[in-house]
């Protein structure tokens, strides 16, 4: 809150906040102040910095001026900002400019959103040396011969290994969020050091839950606008199979994820998960991920953690058929089809490749047999 505060404080002033503290001091900033004309119209603007300054409710108190100094500059051969200051330079001024091109159904809210997770992924993907593993939307999405057809709510990884205590996975994840909010990066995405709002929501009650996840909230700063971001992190999950690469492509670059969720283990959840509370997404998503499938190796692993996920839920096995059998709208009898199908659209946009309910039914089946997921391999299995 208080470094929001200074922020919004200095653009309003068209001062600029560094992005580092001084040695040994780490609650020490610098705010700098520029200005090209007459030292009596720079005075002016001072004051109205100060003046502005004591005028907000945290700040007099909770981070006043330690000292002023001024200084003349006759001549300077680059008039931006040195590295290490909270404004974005170079080319990343136009890394909006560059989403909009690519996505410009989105709206604005969305766009934001969308630029700001890719950025905390990209930083993400430089600190490999924390054991984390992408899964969700943002893996998902990677399998669509078009990834605008995706957009991802949130972020979401796993936490590799097991914990005894809640502090053991706090202190791991905290260690990584405030790693990753402070990595260094050229997109002109600037986050707030997850340390000035540490937090994660109910680790004590998840601890004992068959799925435990937890979840916080990051903030960062594009192009002046800040943005909310949510984060949910499961952990002490069985992961049977080792985590794999992945290419993500965003419209800013291309860069590797090192560990990400395997390809079989990612269709068994959605597989399970269609089995516990069917969604329209799940299965359009597993008409894409099952196109991916190239050997019978990988049927394999995905049946194994597909039925080893069921025994745990106590799912009998003449149910789980119904993913296989030509039988999955059985799955969905329950539920009002036309109006899931309206609700499904309204939050991810109408599907290119199918046009209704009954089409995305097919849609699934097409692929279910094309990658070779049939009811004789999975009896089989």
């Amino acid at each position: 809150m208080i470094l929001q505060s200074i922020h919004y404080r200095a653009k309003k002033h068209e001062a600029h906040l560094s992005h580092n503290a001084l040695k040994n001091q780490q609650n020490t900033r610098f705010l700098a102040l520029r200005h090209t004309g007459h030292y009596d119209d720079f005075m002016q603007k001072i004051r109205a910095l100060l003046t502005d300054w004591q005028q907000d409710y945290y700040l007099p108190k909770s981070a006043p001026f330690v000292k002023h100094h001024y200084e003349y500059c006759v001549f300077d051969n680059q008039l931006t900002w040195d590295d290490g200051w909270a404004q974005p330079t170079h080319n990343s001024l136009n890394i909006l400019d560059i989403y909009q091109e690519q996505y410009p159904d989105l709206s604005e809210y969305s766009l934001l959103q969308l630029c700001a997770q890719e950025a905390f992924l990209r930083r993400a993907a430089q600190l490999p040396q924390y054991p984390m593993m992408l899964k969700g939307s943002h893996l998902t999405r990677q399998y669509f011969a078009n990834p605008a057809e995706r957009v991802p709510q949130d972020l979401d990884f796993v936490l590799l290994g097991q914990y005894d205590s809640e502090k053991e996975v706090e202190a791991q994840l905290s260690a990584w969020a405030q790693a990753v909010s402070t990595q260094p990066c050229d997109d002109g995405v600037l986050f707030t050091a997850f340390a000035e709002n540490a937090f994660w929501r109910n680790v004590d009650y998840a601890m004992s839950d068959d799925f435990p996840t937890t979840n916080t909230d990051l903030t960062c700063q594009i192009n002046g606008q800040y943005v909310d971001l949510e984060m949910d992190i499961s952990f002490n999950l069985p992961i049977p199979l080792p985590p794999e690469p992945v290419r993500v492509a965003t419209a800013w670059d291309t860069f590797t994820f090192e560990r990400a969720v395997p390809l079989p283990l990612q269709i068994a959840w959605k597989l399970h998960q269609t089995l516990t509370r069917p969604r329209f997404k799940d299965l359009y998503d597993l008409g894409f991920l099952m196109q991916s499938i190239s050997h019978d190796e990988q049927i394999t692993q995905t049946f194994a953690a597909l039925i080893d996920e069921c025994e745990h839920d106590n799912i009998q096995r003449e149910r789980i058929a119904h993913l296989f059998n030509g039988q999955i709208a059985a799955l969905f009898q329950p539920l009002d089809k036309e109006q899931y199908w309206e609700t499904f659209i309204h939050q991810y946009g109408m599907p290119s490749q199918v046009q209704s309910w009954a089409q995305l039914f097919e849609w699934y089946e097409h692929h279910r047999m094309g990658a070779g997921f049939s009811l004789a391999a999975f009896q089989a299995a």
